[in-house]
Formats: C-alpha cells, structure tokens, sequence
C-alpha cells in the first residue's frame, strides 16, 4: 500500500507541475484572447466554453474508462478503457464546436477562402501524436506472434516458456491476438471520431469576413485542434502503457523470463510504457492548458464592427 502511494505521487506530482507551469506561462495569451472575443456578441462565450468543463469532461471521461475497464475480467475491458477515455474528450471538443460555432458569426458578407486542416494542427504535436499508432502496430504485431493459447484455449492470450526440467510453461495474460484484436477496433474508431472532428474544426462555417474576427475564430480554432489531438494523444498512450505493462508481467514470469527474447521483449516494451506515459501526461497537460491560444495583434486602425450597421 506504501508502496502504491509513494508512486501515486511521484507520479501525479510533476503532472500538477507542468499543468501549473504551462497554466501560469499562457495566463496573458488566454486573458487577450477572451478579451478579443468578448468584443463581439456571443463570441467570448463560444471561447469560454472551448476552455471551460475540460477538467469536467475529463472526470467523466475516467470514469467512463473505468467502467469499461471492469466490463470483462480477463483484461479484454482494459485494452479498450483508453479508447473510450479519448472518444469522451474528443466528443466534448465536438459538443463545443457544434453547440457554440454559430456564436462566432456576425452580420455581414463571408469571405471566401480554403481553410485546411494543417492551418490550425500544432504539427510537432501531432506529429508526435501519430509516432505512438506506429509503436502500437509493433506491439500488435509482437504480440501475434509471440502469443499462445492459454490453458483455457483462448488464442493469443498466454506466452510460453521452458524450465529447466525440460517442461513447458505458459503465462498470462500476454498482449497477443486475445487482446490485439479489440484493441484494433478501439483504435479505428478513435482515429476514425478524430479525422472527423478535425476535419468539422476546421470546416464549419465562419459567415464573416472582419478580420479581427478571423484571427479570433482561427485561434479558437487552433484551441480546438490541439484539444482534439490531445484527445487522441491521451488514448494511444494509454492504451500503449496498459499493453507493455501486460507484456511485462508475463514475460517476467518464472522460466519464460529465462527465454532468448527476454531481453529484447523488456527493452520494447519498457520504451513503449515511457513512451505511452510521456504522451498521456503531455495529452492531459495540453487537453486542460491548451498552448494555442496565442494570436497576434492587428494594426489600430482594423477594430471589430460592433454597431450592427446602426449609423451615428
């Protein structure tokens, strides 16, 4: 139990610090951009909202996880648990653009203009993001090949060794086909939910060419962008911490840790839980502080319309 709770802190611990450090360092990019939205009607609520309920939303979304987790109790629950915690947040982010996007319109006549996705990704982000879907398709592959059928005869759900008596063992559970398969679904579809939202965000209709506007409506947008990648973040890295750490109990069983692919099964799937964890914390930092809120100054002369055409 001490034990449990020494790592609870030193892992909760340097999250809540960077989510400080990133909250205290965007403070003035946040304050100037609901200053600028709150100048037209309705747009400053469409930017509170794309800010405020995140932690909400994320406490629902946990605990969502956490009721999906339990829902089979050989582990096929726990595969899938990361996923339905990034589906929850990313439909949030959906909820907001849909319920509130008509906020950000004022009357007048729309420009037109070819709004592409890459205009509002934070690309490293995503870019980053995405490394995780490749080390996920090695866990998969890794796992079907080295996954046996266990002592019940599911496939894919034990990994086997040899003791030194000659006699063959088997542990589980082990990240083969047992658990790949589900795990494959749930990664479908939230890369499937995302590639729609992303492509809504930056999609939806503006109806309106003032270019204050613009700029706002492009950094809520921005705003959004990352909260979505940050959604789809928190799933992989989840789901890449869960897997490893099913590969590493087992692979650290009694005589199947005597095995030639020991070393080589710990090394991958030790970087794969930094690399899962590292992508989680980043998710949930950036998903409740988001960084691109920031947007540049217009000249003076260019001020929002506020007077819906009325003449002095």
């Amino acid at each position: 139990m001490m034990f449990s709770l020494t790592v609870a802190v030193f892992a909760v611990f340097p999250l809540l610090m960077a989510l400080f450090a990133i909250w205290f360092s965007t403070r003035v990019p946040r304050r100037e951009l609901k200053a600028a939205a709150d100048a037209y009607p309705e747009l400053g609520e469409f930017s509170r909202k794309i800010y405020r309920s995140r932690f909400w939303n994320l406490l629902v979304a946990i605990f969502l996880a956490w009721a999906i987790s339990n829902f089979d109790n050989l582990g096929r629950g726990l595969v899938v648990a990361p996923y339905g915690l990034g589906l929850c947040m990313l439909l949030y982010i959906f909820y907001v653009e849909v319920r509130y996007y008509k906020a950000a319109r004022t009357p007048g006549v729309a420009s037109l203009e070819s709004r592409e996705l890459r205009r509002y990704l934070p690309i490293y982000y995503a870019l980053a993001t995405f490394t995780s879907v490749t080390a996920l398709l090695v866990l998969f592959s890794i796992g079907n090949v080295q996954g046996v059928e266990d002592d019940q005869g599911r496939v894919g759900r034990a990994i086997s060794g040899v003791c030194a008596d000659g006699t063959t063992t088997l542990a589980s559970p082990f990240p083969g086909w047992y658990y790949t398969l589900p795990s494959m679904v749930g990664l479908f579809a939230l890369l499937l939910a995302y590639a729609f939202v992303t492509w809504f965000i930056a999609k939806r209709p503006r109806n309106g060419s003032d270019a204050r506007l613009v700029e706002i409506d492009d950094a809520l947008r921005r705003v959004a962008t990352e909260g979505a990648v940050s959604s789809l973040a928190v799933g992989l890295g989840m789901n890449l911490v869960i897997l490893s750490a099913m590969g590493v109990q087992a692979v650290g069983a009694d005589c199947v840790n005597d095995a030639d692919n020991f070393v080589w099964l710990i090394a991958v799937y030790g970087a794969a839980i930094f690399l899962g964890l590292s992508l989680a914390a980043v998710g949930i930092t950036r998903y409740l502080v988001p960084l691109s809120a920031e947007f540049g100054a217009l000249p003076d002369e260019v001020k929002p319309d506020t007077t819906d055409g009325e003449k002095p």
